[in-house]
C-alpha cells in the first residue's frame, strides 16, 4: 500500500469535460508542507533561560536531563513564569528540533470544537466534503505538540489526548483508520492539578502519565537576583529599535528588586515597555518612569496580601510530600522517620492531596 494524497483537476470547454488530470502526493511530501506553513519555528536555547539563581539552575538542569528523551513532560508555574518559552527551549534542545512546534491553547477553543481541532475529521463522501482535516497530531508528526492550559482541555479531549500517548495512534472523527503518530507532548499548567483530579475535573491516568516528569517554574519573587540581567535582556530589545542605549538609575533598579512581581516575568516585561515610552528620549530610565504599583508597592497591595518570598503552608507540605516520597520511593514508614510524623499522618495526607504511593516505586 503507498498513502497518497489525491488531487483532480477539470479542464472543461464548451461545457464539457476535456481532460481530467489526477495528481497523486505522498502523504509525507504533504504533511511536510503544511507543518511549513503552520508549524512554528523556535530559535530559543537554553541561553536564553537567563540568571544565576539556584532555581533557575536547577530549571536548566532539567532541561538538558529531559529533551533528549521522548515522554512527556509537564510544565507547572505561576501565570506569566514563562511556560511558554520553557516549552520552546526544550523543543529546540531535543532531537526533534527540526520537526514543527506546534500549540494547543486549551484556554481558546470553544468546548464543543477541542475533539474536531484536536482529532481532525474524514471527509465524508456521501456529503462530497473535500478532504477532511488532519489532526494536531498528524501535524506535528515529528516533532512538538505543546498543550498550553491542559487543565481547560475537555474529559473526552483528555481521553483523546490519554490514547494517543498510550497508543501513539490517532483516529479521526468519522474514521475508522488509525494513523501512527511519532510527537513529544508537553503540557503546562497553572492550576492546582491534584485539586482538579480530586474533584473528578481532570483524568487521574492522563496526569500521571503527563507528571512523569515535572519543570516547576519559579516565580520571580524567588530569583531576585536574577532581575537585573531580566532587566537587561528587555531593555535590550527596545535598545535595538531605537538605536541607543537605555540603563535604569540605581533607584529605579531597587524599586523594580524590591517589587512583589504577582505578574512575574509577563508583568516586568509591561512594566519597562511602559518605561521606556515614560522616558521618551532620554536614555535614562527613573524612579517616575515606573508605575506608582511599583514605586511605592505599600500602598497598592490590600491587607492579606503575601509576603514576597513566602510560599502557602499548603503548597510547603505539598512540596514536603513529593520529595520524601521520590527520596522513599513511595516507602510510607521511611516517609514518616523523614518527615517526623506519624505513618497514619503521611497515607493521610497523601491521600488528601491525591498522591498514592504506587506512583513512586518506580523511582524518582
Amino acid at each position: 500500500k503507498v498513502h497518497c494524497v489525491i488531487n483532480l483537476d477539470h479542464v472543461r470547454q464548451n461545457r464539457e469535460t476535456r481532460l481530467v488530470i489526477l495528481t497523486l502526493r505522498p502523504v509525507e511530501a504533504v504533511r511536510m508542507l503544511v507543518q511549513r506553513q503552520i508549524g512554528a519555528r523556535t530559535l530559543l536555547t537554553l541561553k536564553d533561560l537567563e540568571g544565576t539563581s539556584p532555581a533557575i539552575q536547577r530549571v536548566r538542569q532539567l532541561v538538558q536531563a529531559s529533551a533528549p528523551a521522548s515522554a512527556p513532560i509537564l510544565i507547572r508555574g505561576e501565570r506569566g513564569t514563562g511556560k511558554n518559552v520553557l516549552a520552546r527551549v526544550i523543543h529546540n534542545e531535543s532531537p526533534r528540533r527540526e520537526g514543527p512546534f506546534i500549540l494547543v491553547n486549551c484556554a481558546s477553543v470553544p468546548s464543543q470544537f477541542v475533539l474536531s481541532d484536536l482529532l481532525g475529521y474524514e471527509a465524508d463522501s456521501s456529503e462530497g466534503s473535500p478532504g477532511g482535516r488532519p489532526s494536531k497530531f498528524e501535524l506535528a508528526q515529528g516533532g512538538t505538540l505543546y498543550f498550553q492550559d491542559v487543565e481547560h482541555l475537555p474529559l473526552e479531549a483528555q481521553a483523546a489526548l490519554l490514547n494517543a500517548i498510550e497508543l501513539g495512534i490517532v483516529v479521526r472523527l468519522q474514521s475508522a483508520h488509525p494513523i501512527p503518530i511519532d510527537v513529544r507532548i508537553i503540557a503546562s499548567s497553572s492550576a492546582d492539578l491534584e485539586r482538579l483530579t480530586a474533584e473528578g475535573t481532570f483524568r487521574s491516568d492522563l496526569f500521571y502519565r503527563l507528571s512523569s516528569f515535572e519543570i516547576t517554574l519559579p516565580p520571580l519573587r524567588a530569583r531576585r537576583e536574577d532581575l537585573p540581567l531580566l532587566v537587561r535582556r528587555i531593555l535590550s530589545r527596545y535598545e535595538e529599535q531605537r538605536q541607543r542605549r537605555l540603563d535604569p538609575t540605581p533607584e529605579a533598579l531597587g524599586a523594580l528588586e524590591a517589587y512583589a512581581w504577582p505578574g512575574n516575568l509577563r508583568e516586568l516585561e509591561g512594566v519597562l515597555a511602559s518605561a521606556v515610552i515614560q522616558a521618551g528620549d532620554s536614555e535614562v530610565i527613573g524612579p517616575m518612569h515606573l508605575p506608582e504599583a511599583v514605586r511605592r508597592p505599600s500602598l497598592a497591595q490590600p491587607a492579606g496580601t503575601p509576603i514576597p518570598g513566602v510560599q502557602p503552608l499548603r503548597e510547603l507540605e505539598r512540596e514536603a510530600l513529593l520529595q520524601a516520597a521520590r527520596a522513599c520511593r513511595g516507602n510510607l514508614s521511611q516517609m514518616a522517620r523523614m518527615l517526623g510524623i506519624s505513618r497514619t499522618s503521611v497515607w493521610r495526607k497523601m491521600k488528601a492531596w491525591n498522591l498514592p504511593p504506587d506512583r513512586f516505586r518506580a523511582g524518582p
